[in-house]
C-alpha cells in the first residue's frame, strides 16, 4: 500500500514538474510564431527547395534518402520539413511551433531518462531546465534551418533511454531498439557519431555496468568487462564510421571541406585547443553567441596556453576524482568527446568552431544527477540555481535576434562582412534590395554583390 501510494506521489510529482518545464519554454518561445523564415540558409532548406515545397511524398522521402544538398546527409531532417510544409504551407510560424514543440518534447525526455539513469529527481529536473532554458540553445529552436539539432537531441535522448533498458535487463529487443534510434538520429544530423563513446561513458557511471576499482596502495586499477562492452558497441560504431564516411563524401561533394594547404594541421590543432575553452565559456557565461564563428587569421598565444592550460587543470582534477565522483569524470569525458566533430581539426567551410549546440547543459551537469544528498548537493543545486537565473534572462534577449534576417545578420560576433552589418544595420527594404535565387542579396541597379550571405554554411 504505502509503495503504491509513494509511486503515485512521483508520478505527479513527475507530471507538474514537467508541466511547469514546457509551460515556462512555451511562454520563453511563443514570440517565434510571429518570426519569419531568414536568408541564411532557411532557404536551402524549405522556401526555395523544390522537393521541401511538394510537402511530403513518396517522391520527397526517396528525395531525402538519396541526396546531399546542403552538404549534408540528413534524411530525417527533410521528411520533418516536408511535413511541415504539408501541415502549415510557407507560414513560418507554424514550422517555428513545430521547433519548440520538439524542443519541449527533449527537455521533458532528458528529466525523464536521466532520472530512470540516476535515481535523482530535482538534479535532473535542473538539469533539464537548463537544457530548455540556455541561450546557446535559442539559435537551434528559433530558425527553422536548424530543425536537425533538436530532432537529432531527440533520437540522441531516446537512445539513451533504450539502452538504459537494456542495460537492466539485455535483451536482443532492447539493444536492437537502442541500434535503430541511434541510426535514426545520425539520420537527423551526423553529429551524434560520438554517442557509442557516451554509451560507455554511462556504463561506466551512473550505469556500473564495468569498475575501475583500487586493490590497494601502490596497485593499479582492476578492470572488469570492458572488452565485452566495447564489442557490444561495435554495431553502434559501425554506423558511426559508415554516417561519418557519408557524412564526408557530401561535404567534399559541396566543396565545404578545407584541405590542409588551405588550413595546416598544426593550426586546426591550436584552434581546437582555443574552441574547447571557447565552448566552457559559453557554457558558463554565454554571451557573443553567433550563427558563425570565422577561423581567425592569427590566434593570440596566451589564448591557446591559458586555453590548453585549463584543459590539462580540470582533466587533472576529474582523474583524480574517478573513485570518489565518478560522474565528473563522465561529464567531462562526454564534453570532451561529443565536441570533436565540431573543434575544427575537420575544417568544414572557414569557421573556428561549430555553433553550441545541446552539449552545453549536459557536459556540465551529468555529474550532478549522481551527486548524494548532503551539504555538496545544496551547495551545488543553489549554484545551478542561480546560474538557471541568469541563463534564463540572457535567453529571453537573444531569442529577439533571430526573429528575421535583419536582426540575425547585425548581432554577430566578431562581426561577418561589412555587408552584413551594413543589411542589419540599415534594415533592409526590398525597395533596396532583391533576393536572388541562390540567396545573395545584390543592391537594385548595381552588378556588385553583396556575397558571403548565403554560403554560412550550418
Amino acid at each position: 500500500m504505502a509503495n503504491g501510494t509513494s509511486k503515485r506521489s512521483e508520478l505527479r510529482r513527475t507530471f507538474y514538474v514537467s508541466s511547469l518545464l514546457a509551460l515556462i519554454t512555451v511562454l520563453l518561445y511563443c514570440r517565434t510564431i510571429s518570426y519569419e523564415f531568414i536568408v541564411v540558409d532557411d532557404h536551402k532548406y524549405v522556401y526555395q527547395n523544390a522537393m521541401v515545397l511538394k510537402g511530403i511524398s513518396w517522391a520527397g522521402i526517396k528525395w531525402a534518402f538519396t541526396t546531399v544538398h546542403a552538404s549534408n546527409w540528413h534524411p530525417l531532417t527533410w521528411i520533418s520539413h516536408m511535413l511541415d510544409v504539408s501541415l502549415y504551407g510557407l507560414f513560418a510560424g507554424g514550422h517555428h511551433a513545430t521547433s519548440v514543440a520538439l524542443h519541449i518534447a527533449n527537455m521533458i525526455l532528458l528529466l525523464l531518462v536521466l532520472k530512470q539513469l540516476t535515481g535523482a529527481f530535482w538534479p535532473s529536473a535542473l538539469v533539464a531546465a537548463l537544457f530548455g532554458w540556455h541561450p546557446a540553445h535559442v539559435e537551434s529552436v528559433a530558425w527553422v534551418c536548424e530543425r536537425k539539432d533538436i530532432l537529432s537531441m531527440f533520437f540522441m535522448v531516446l537512445t539513451i533511454w533504450a539502452y538504459g533498458r537494456y542495460a537492466l535487463q539485455r535483451t536482443t529487443g532492447k539493444y536492437l531498439a537502442a541500434l535503430a534510434l541511434f541510426a535514426l538520429g545520425l539520420m537527423s544530423k551526423p553529429m551524434l557519431v560520438t554517442l557509442p563513446c557516451v554509451l560507455l561513458l554511462l556504463d561506466y557511471w551512473p550505469l556500473n555496468r564495468f569498475t575501475f576499482s583500487p586493490t590497494g596502495p601502490g596497485t593499479p586499477p582492476s578492470k572488469t568487462g570492458w572488452p565485452t562492452l566495447i564489442i557490444e558497441k561495435l554495431p553502434f560504431f559501425l554506423l558511426s564510421l559508415l554516417s561519418a564516411a557519408i557524412t564526408v563524401i557530401a561535404q567534399h561533394k559541396g566543396g565545404a571541406i578545407q584541405t590542409l594547404d588551405h588550413v595546416s594541421f598544426s593550426s586546426r590543432a591550436i584552434n581546437a585547443i582555443c574552441a574547447y575553452g571557447a565552448y566552457l565559456e559559453k557554457a558558463v557565461w554565454p554571451l557573443h553567441l553567433s550563427v558563425f564563428y570565422p577561423m581567425p587569421a592569427t590566434i593570440p598565444w596566451g589564448l591557446f596556453i591559458g586555453s590548453a592550460a585549463v584543459l590539462v587543470s580540470v582533466s587533472y582534477l576529474v582523474f583524480r576524482q574517478r573513485f570518489i565522483a565518478p560522474w565528473l569524470i563522465v561529464g567531462w569525458l562526454w564534453f570532451l568527446g561529443t565536441l570533436v566533430p565540431v573543434i575544427g581539426l575537420v575544417q568544414v567551410g572557414n569557421q573556428a568552431m561549430g555553433r553550441p549546440l545541446h552539449l552545453h547543459p549536459l557536459h556540465r551537469l551529468i555529474h550532478h544527477a549522481g551527486v548524494e544528498r548532503g551539504t555538496l548537493a545544496q551547495k551545488i543545486t543553489g549554484h545551478e540555481a542561480l546560474n538557471c537565473r541568469n541563463t534564463f534572462r540572457c535567453r529571453a534577449r537573444l531569442c529577439r535576434f533571430v526573429r528575421d534576417s535583419t536582426e540575425l545578420l547585425a548581432r554577430q560576433h566578431p562581426p561577418l562582412h561589412p555587408c552584413h552589418r551594413h543589411y542589419g544595420q540599415q534594415c533592409v527594404l526590398r525597395t533596396q534590395f532583391e533576393l536572388r535565387p541562390l540567396g545573395v542579396w545584390t543592391r537594385k541597379g548595381s552588378d556588385t554583390a553583396l556575397s558571403g550571405v548565403a554560403a554560412i554554411d550550418s
